[in-house]
This record gives structure tokens, sequence and C-alpha cells, in this order.
């Protein structure tokens, strides 16, 4: 698989970790869907996306203009089948919960 043939990126797991690789694709220009458990989990993830791209804009990183361009490229859903099916490439970013 080529760079070129991703059209669109899947992120599962939104929290610390998972919505940062979910914004750094969508500032790339890719079509990001993150998922995560429930919509409580997804909405805090949007939360922290605007939140750095804010800041972001405050430091003269980007523009504003680029800011809202990523967080429109970014789709949010519970349902991990959905993004699995509909994205060309998967990256995981959830807890580990080993067992004693």
């Amino acid at each position: 698989m080529n760079l070129g043939d991703i059209k669109k990126i899947g992120v599962i797991g939104a929290g610390r970790m998972g919505f940062g690789i979910a914004l750094n694709f969508a500032l790339w220009g890719y079509p990001v869907q993150l998922n995560d458990l429930n919509d409580s989990l997804l909405d805090l993830a949007l939360n922290r996306i605007k939140g750095a791209l804010n800041i972001f804009v405050e430091e003269g990183l980007i523009m504003r203009q680029q800011a809202d361009n990523t967080t429109e490229r970014i789709s949010f859903s519970p349902d991990i089948e959905k993004v699995a099916t509909t994205s060309d490439f998967i990256t995981e970013a959830i807890i580990e919960k080993l067992e004693d």
C-alpha cells in the first residue's frame, strides 16, 4: 500500500493519545474517523481537539481557517465496525489492561 492509497483513516480510542493521533492526521489533510466506546468520550475528544487547535492558532502556528478545516475532517463514531470497514488505514490507541 502506498500513502496515496489512503483516503480515510480510522483511529480506535479517543483518549489521551487517540485524540492527538486523529488531530495530526487531520492536520495533514486526511479525513479521520475517531472511535471510542460512547458519545461522552467522543465529546471529550472533540473538546480536546478544539482546545489544541485554539492553542496552535493563538501561538501563530496555524491560521484559524486551517484549524476549522482540520476539525471538519474529523468524524466521531462509537460504531467500531463502521470505522473498521470504511477506513483504508487504522491505528489503535486503546487502554492496555493486563490481567495479573
